[in-house]
């Protein structure tokens, strides 16, 4: 499997769970409406990726991604992320089997993530705060941006390392761009994450301030 496989099931997992806490109303009660979207996107995902490694990386990163910064701003609507929560969990499952679980085991697991997140978002604020939820999405949005670019940024190295060594088969011109998109994904991160707590801070320095 390549790196672009095994980053496109970090993404699912983390979709699932991050964008099915999202899809909640805040205070909602669990109701029948609230398991529809992400049932439909899983049901609805499930049979057209018949194997991860066939997924268009690209759509899938940049839908994540788009998803991800709309969440962000506060502005897709709830059952947008709902339905992505259950599309990502459908990409899960069809990762495990890539990884030999046979689909007994991979579609209720996978299954489970969203339905936990959306059950426990649901019943109890307090698991998944805006805070939390913005650092997800942050996050949702680096491996989004990895899973469109990675395939592209290897092809372009293997082909600038070819005009150098004259061959497409040397294995280090694999893995030094999948490094490199690995260290720019994690440092999204970070910096996603330095944001977020500069927002946290700013409310208490103005309250020092005022005082």
């Amino acid at each position: 499997m390549t790196l672009t496989v095994h980053v496109l099931g970090l993404l699912s997992v983390l979709g699932a769970a991050v964008f099915g806490a999202t899809g909640v109303p805040r205070g909602a009660v669990p109701r029948r409406r609230i398991w529809f979207f992400p049932a439909a996107g899983f049901l609805v995902t499930w049979p057209v990726a018949s194997g991860i490694g066939g997924a268009d990386s690209m759509t899938v990163g940049v839908t994540a991604t788009v998803i991800a910064l709309a969440a962000l701003l506060g502005h897709p609507p709830l059952y947008v992320a709902s339905f992505a929560s259950g599309a990502a969990a459908a990409l899960w499952s069809r990762y495990l089997e890539v990884l030999g679980l046979p689909v007994w085991i991979t579609v209720p697991v996978a299954a489970a993530m969203p339905a936990v997140a959306v059950w426990l978002s649901a019943v109890r604020p307090v698991f998944a705060p805006p805070r939390l939820r913005e650092e997800g999405l942050l996050l949702v949005v680096a491996l989004g941006l990895a899973v469109a670019f990675l395939p592209e940024l290897v092809v372009g190295w293997q082909s600038a390392s070819a005009l150098n060594t004259g061959s497409l088969r040397d294995p280090s011109t694999v893995a030094q761009p999948a490094a490199w998109a690995l260290v720019a994904a994690a440092a999204a991160a970070v910096a996603g994450g330095f944001v977020a707590a500069r927002r946290r801070r700013a409310p208490a320095v103005a309250g020092r301030r005022r005082r």
